[in-house]
């Protein structure tokens, strides 16, 4: 899934290519009515003092997004700040202005960062919707609940918790994947250390977020995704008529 349109911020007349969370086919559309913005008090205090600058104005934000395909609402909690552009005024002359811009916290519903397959269990999806919640404010808390996806998919494949009594870690269940999913051990346990560094404090950025999801996006469509074998079927089906006779 192509994740640079979430790396970006919105003003009023642009927003990114972000997708609907609900249909999946719109794209969000600002509702300009239904912004709402205030200055924060330490630079509302800035901006009394004679030496202040635009620049350094920075807002809290609350926004409506409508979407062009289902018409859902999303909400979206963003910090503002104001950037200084140029453009050319009637006569050619470059002039100089201000612009407010927007950088997205948090989204209600939470945007869907990673293409899930439809035969996904419930309670994987769930958690990795968990982890799309807290993509932009907490990398590292969106890494850690991708993590708790994983153990819940350990609990689907039927991997033990324990052994003998003993507790199992998540690395040592991972290296007792069930046979029909045995090829998928590399790309899982690149998911739990990035889920590691998550819950440990580690200081993950989106980019190392971008990269779990990739990784998990790849397991779970191997897993789940049965286009491949009908596909193949096919393929198979028209080679078979296609088979000269001896």
């Amino acid at each position: 899934m192509e994740r640079k349109p979430y790396s970006r911020y919105f003003t009023e007349d642009s927003t990114p290519a972000w997708k609907c969370p609900s249909c999946h086919s719109g794209l969000l559309k600002l509702s300009k009515e239904n912004l709402l913005r205030r200055q924060t008090a330490a630079s509302a205090a800035e901006q009394r003092q004679d030496f202040s600058e635009f620049e350094w104005i920075k807002t809290k934000v609350a926004a409506m997004f409508v979407c062009s395909h289902c018409g859902e609402s999303v909400a979206c909690a963003a910090d503002g700040w104001v950037d200084e552009i140029y453009g050319d005024d009637e006569y050619g002359d470059i002039q100089r202005d201000w612009e407010d811009r927007f950088t997205p916290r948090y989204f209600a519903p939470p945007l869907v960062l990673m293409d899930i397959p439809e035969d996904c269990p419930e309670g994987v999806a769930s958690h990795l919707q968990t982890s799309f919640s807290m993509y932009f404010c907490n990398p590292g808390a969106s890494a850690n609940a991708a993590r708790i996806a994983l153990e819940v998919l350990m609990d689907e494949w039927g991997v033990p918790k324990d052994d003998n009594g003993k507790t199992l870690t998540l690395h040592q269940r991972l290296q007792r994947l069930p046979p029909a999913y045995s090829g998928l051990e590399e790309l899982l346990l690149a998911v739990k250390w990035l889920g590691n560094d998550g819950s440990h404090g580690g200081n993950l950025t989106k980019d190392d977020v971008n990269t779990l999801y990739d990784i998990l996006e790849v397991a779970l469509h191997e897993a789940y995704d049965k286009k491949k074998d009908t596909v193949l079927a096919k393929a198979r089906a028209i080679n078979q008529t296609r088979v000269k006779k001896p």
